[in-house]
């Protein structure tokens, strides 16, 4: 998780101290309710010294959403080897709905890795982790994807938190306080580990994903979450992908 300052969405990046958590907003979620929420997963790394970890969504049997920077090595600034990059879907106290290895790993095209904490770093925030193998839908349904996201709506976010690594966290009751081109600014507090969260417009009986959240910071004194819109950034992230293909957003 990137720690951000913004003046309301000027966005003025610059690294800061992480604002006091109200853990009152977030909770982790009973083992019947985990399972509305089993294609979010954790996105582990082997084989290196990093201890870090991101938060994933499945959104197609083989296709992980999740942050650019997650799967960028903060040391060298190059793509993680995809061997190294593991999706632990609905990961909760030991368990999980499906573990899958990497295939290949795509950022979005303009993301700017060598300067992260730039605004256009996180409008871009975003990257397509390809499974080895499709994890069956009659096991884990994907997410949909929605560009439904209004000022003041309310939102959702379900995550793996670093203080809370072995159990989905869900904060509801969370809303869109305001967007900057492909970037929304959210009334949430985060932390590490939520990174590459999927944001969930929270007005509708079945939940699609909105946004990723990209990075964590303080607006007009106020904690704030960042996330990217899918709306604006997946269509040219899908075509990095998949050139002469994409994926429509309801």
């Amino acid at each position: 998780m990137r720690l951000i300052h913004a003046l309301c969405l000027c966005l003025c990046l610059v690294p800061g101290a992480a604002p006091a958590l109200d853990m009152a907003l977030s909770r982790m979620l009973g083992a019947e309710e985990a399972r509305n929420w089993l294609a979010v997963g954790r996105i582990n790394f082997a084989g290196t010294r990093d201890r870090s970890m991101c938060t994933g969504a499945l959104i197609a049997p083989d296709l992980v959403l999740t942050a650019a920077h997650c799967v960028v090595d903060s040391g060298t600034g190059t793509t993680r080897a995809p061997g190294n990059v593991h999706f632990v879907a609905g990961w909760r106290l030991g368990n999980a709905a499906a573990h899958r290895k990497a295939a290949a790993i795509v950022l979005h095209p303009d993301y700017a890795a060598a300067d992260p904490l730039s605004e256009a770093a996180v409008a871009t925030d975003l990257a397509l982790v390809r499974l080895e193998e499709p994890i069956p839908t009659e096991e884990i349904a994907p997410f949909a994807l929605s560009d439904q996201a209004a000022p003041g709506g309310a939102i959702t976010l379900v995550s793996y938190r670093r203080d809370r690594p072995h159990a989905p966290s869900l904060q509801d009751g969370c809303h869109f306080a305001g967007r900057r081109g492909a970037i929304f600014a959210l009334d949430c507090e985060v932390t590490h580990g939520v990174s590459g969260a999927p944001v969930f417009d929270g007005t509708g009986p079945e939940r699609r994903i909105v946004g990723v959240i990209s990075a964590m910071g303080v607006s007009g004194g106020k904690p704030r979450a960042f996330a990217v819109s899918v709306a604006a950034a997946l269509p040219a992230l899908m075509a990095a992908l998949d050139p002469g293909a994409g994926r429509g957003v309801d």
